[in-house]
């Protein structure tokens, strides 16, 4: 007999609770309501469409779940037997380079390891000789990787997304600000309008936007 939790029951929402006040001992006040229920459905694996204010808290929907999974696997005997990942990899695509810096700078300083998968970086890599593809697919490196609509469909990606092991260890994708899919799709290239594809490819979504 399976006796997993899931992150939605009662022992899961309270683990939460716990890992954001060891972990993120700058919110004093804990997690928002309107945080913790999307939080809970990114843990359990379900899609999320989230429309809120600019300043209203969404990085926390990028770190909270992030961090969940590595206190549980890290301390397992301190916490109920949740499904919880030890190498966990969250996914975002960015339409803009100003909101990956934005976002990257403020992650990192919980302790999450980032990465911005973009021209720049990609460039830098080659000069240095640094195989980028294969640190991502190991996915002990980066457990929270920005990638931009162009990228996410390229060569190199399709051989990050082949890992077995990189795919089952992705805890979200999520798209930031996904209303500019629509607004921006026409006018910008194939990539935008084939982020669908990128879907089905990466196997978890999540969605939001502000």
């Amino acid at each position: 007999m399976d006796t997993t939790l899931l992150w939605k029951d009662p022992e899961g929402l309270q683990t939460i609770k716990i890992v954001v006040a060891k972990r993120i001992k700058a919110w004093k006040d804990g997690l928002r309501p309107f945080q913790e229920q999307p939080i809970v459905y990114i843990l359990n694996g379900e899609d999320v469409l989230l429309c809120t204010a600019t300043g209203d808290g969404k990085l926390a929907l990028l770190t909270v779940p992030i961090l969940c999974h590595l206190e549980v696997s890290q301390h397992p005997e301190e916490y109920p037997s949740l499904p919880a990942r030890k190498h966990p990899v969250g996914l975002v695509i960015t339409l803009t380079k100003g909101l990956a810096c934005n976002i990257v700078s403020q992650l990192e300083e919980y302790g999450i390891s980032v990465l911005s998968y973009c021209h720049e970086t990609l460039t830098e890599a080659r000069k240095s000789g640094q195989n980028l593809s294969k640190e991502i697919a190991a996915r002990e490196a980066y457990q929270v990787i920005f990638v931009d609509p162009e990228h996410l469909l390229g060569s190199d990606w399709f051989a990050i997304t082949n890992s077995d092991v990189f795919r089952s260890n992705i805890v979200y994708t999520c798209v930031e600000e996904i209303h500019l899919m629509d607004e921006w799709g026409s006018s910008f290239g194939t990539a935008l309008r084939d982020l669908e594809f990128g879907r089905g490819r990466n196997k978890v979504w999540r969605d939001w936007e502000s």
